[in-house]
């Protein structure tokens, strides 16, 4: 009996052993497929990563190839057209500012669009043209309406060189460069376009993708060069015939006119001035007569400064102060 209950006990430990070996086995297995279950999972997430990493690779692809077909998008655009960015550039015919015509900010320059104030809150360019020699506030006001005129205005001013200057207009007291440089320190500026055309026309308008010309209202009249007819046009005359003129106020009491004849007629003031600074004659083109003339004024102002430093001196003496005093009031007798 001992030896059956013995051979009853050892087969049910036998069963036992058997029963935990295929759970363990059973549990193994539901751990594996999990693990597939979830490296499934990874597996579709990265797929799906994938997917829109290139889906995100399209679209700034699509996005550059339309940025590359805008005004300005390549290198030889005229000027970055970020509203806050002072793109300065070269002349007009450098390649630093000849751009293609194309669109800005979604327009294509000369397309028709005549949106006025931004509607779209797109970038606006806006030209303004001249001379500015003797840059002084008036040029600054001018320039400052210009760039108030839109949101967001990016501000392109033209300026002319010295040859069409002295040419159509006289001779200028500033150089082109130093004209130029003056510009390109003035705040309202984005960019400046050297040796500007004097007549504004539509190739050029394209090429710098000009949206509206701003310039005072004042027709500006200039007889055309090498025509059969005498009668003057006006050379803002294209771009007001296509809607792309925006008149600016003129401000009164300063130009460059004014400020040179202001020195004119203070001319003695300003030679002795700056002779008296160590200015040689040969600098202010004076003939020798003129030189002696200025000299001996100079001598005389310098005797009568040393006269007056030295009465005062001898005032400061009591005694000689009290003769000055007698002498003073005997000459004029006190009325009774």
């Amino acid at each position: 009996m001992d030896t059956s209950r013995a051979a009853e006990g050892g087969g049910a430990g036998e069963a036992l052993r058997e029963a935990k070996n295929a759970r363990e086995e059973g549990e193994e297995r539901r751990g594996n497929t999990a693990i597939g279950e979830k490296t499934g999972e990874v597996s579709r997430g990265s797929g799906g990563d994938a997917e829109k990493s290139a889906g995100s690779a399209e679209d700034v692809a699509r996005r550059a190839g339309s940025a590359g077909a805008t005004c300005g998008a390549s290198e030889g655009s005229t000027g970055a057209t970020g509203g806050g960015s002072a793109g300065i550039t070269g002349s007009a015919g450098s390649p630093e500012s000849a751009g293609g015509a194309g669109s800005v900010g979604g327009r294509s320059a000369g397309s028709g669009s005549e949106k006025r104030a931004g509607e779209e809150g797109g970038e606006v360019r806006v030209y303004v043209d001249g001379i500015f020699d003797l840059f002084h506030f008036g040029h600054a006001q001018a320039l400052q309406q210009a760039k108030q005129l839109f949101p967001r205005t990016y501000l392109i001013v033209g300026c002319c060189n010295d040859e069409d200057t002295a040419r159509l207009k006289g001779p200028t007291v500033l150089t082109h460069k130093e004209r130029c440089l003056a510009l390109k320190h003035c705040r309202w500026v984005d960019e400046v376009v050297e040796n500007a055309p004097w007549v504004l026309t539509e190739s050029f308008i394209s090429q710098h993708c000009i949206d509206y010309v701003a310039h005072d209202s004042i027709p500006y009249m200039q007889k055309p060069e090498g025509g059969s007819s005498d009668q003057a046009e006006d050379v803002y005359a294209y771009v007001k015939s296509v809607g792309k003129f925006i008149p600016t106020t003129r401000t009164d009491g300063i130009s460059t006119s004014d400020i040179i004849a202001r020195i004119i007629s203070r001319r003695d003031d300003y030679i002795l001035r700056n002779l008296s600074r160590g200015y040689p004659p040969s600098a202010l083109s004076l003939s020798f007569p003129a030189v002696c003339y200025y000299q001996g004024k100079l001598l005389l102002a310098d005797v009568h400064k040393h006269i007056h430093r030295l009465i005062s001196r001898l005032a400061r003496i009591p005694v000689v102060a009290w003769i000055f005093t007698s002498a003073s009031t005997s000459h004029h007798p006190k009325k009774h």
